[in-house]
């Protein structure tokens, strides 16, 4: 029923995914109309097998959202959040212990947000970030932000040096965002998304100790 990717979306990924993985186009830095006591509680905490269906959730939710007007409604419209299900499904019960899935969630227990890391056997420790998605009225508290400072120590503890992502071309808020945060631009690819041709753009972080660093001293600020 959806057109598989080229490849899927990374920091480097294992191959090609059922839809596109992507990042939000809303970015996940703070609102300059939401003040800092607005920002709502939100606990972290390591992913099982049991949370597919709320990552899916936030996945379809975030894409709705996010993507409307970049890609087809006919996928955003679709049984959007019964897939992202099936495959967290496979990607949770397949996860490597070097492997970082984390969800943030609300004081009910709701699931608000999510990030995917998967940590690569390569010559450079490379890193891709595959997820970072938010409830669309969670965007702007640094939740993101957070989810990506809690994910850091792990991932460099598994060995990763190096990080990358792709980030669709008519992403602007979202290159902003990582570009803020150090990540520089890479290579171009088109991809198929629901059927249409998408361009996107590679970004890269050399150093993620430098990036570790820029998420704790932004962090700091907002407290």
């Amino acid at each position: 029923m959806f057109d598989r990717c080229a490849a899927a979306v990374c920091l480097e990924t294992s191959g090609p995914e059922t839809l596109w993985q992507g990042v939000p186009t809303r970015s996940p830095m703070r609102s300059p109309t939401r003040s800092r006591r607005s920002w709502r509680p939100a606990r972290l905490r390591d992913a099982t097998g049991h949370d597919a269906p709320g990552i899916a959730a936030v996945h379809a939710a975030s894409w709705r959202s996010a993507y409307r007007g970049i890609a087809p409604d006919a996928l955003l419209d679709g049984p959007l959040i019964a897939d992202r299900e099936r495959h967290w499904q496979a990607k949770l019960a397949g996860r490597r212990p070097q492997d970082i899935v984390l969800l943030a969630e609300d004081d009910a227990g709701r699931s608000v947000g999510f990030l995917a890391i998967w940590v690569l056997h390569r010559a450079d420790g490379g890193a891709y970030l595959d997820n970072l998605h938010l409830l669309p009225e969670r965007r702007g508290e640094r939740l993101g932000l957070r989810l990506l400072d809690r994910a850091l120590a792990p991932v460099r503890a598994a060995g990763a040096r190096t990080g990358f992502l792709w980030v669709l071309d008519d992403n602007q808020p979202a290159i902003r965002f990582y570009e803020g945060l150090g990540a520089r631009r890479d290579r171009h690819d088109i991809r198929v998304m629901g059927g249409v041709p998408v361009g996107h753009t590679r970004y890269v972080w050399d150093d993620l100790a430098s990036l570790a660093a820029t998420c704790r001293g932004r962090l700091s600020i907002a407290s």
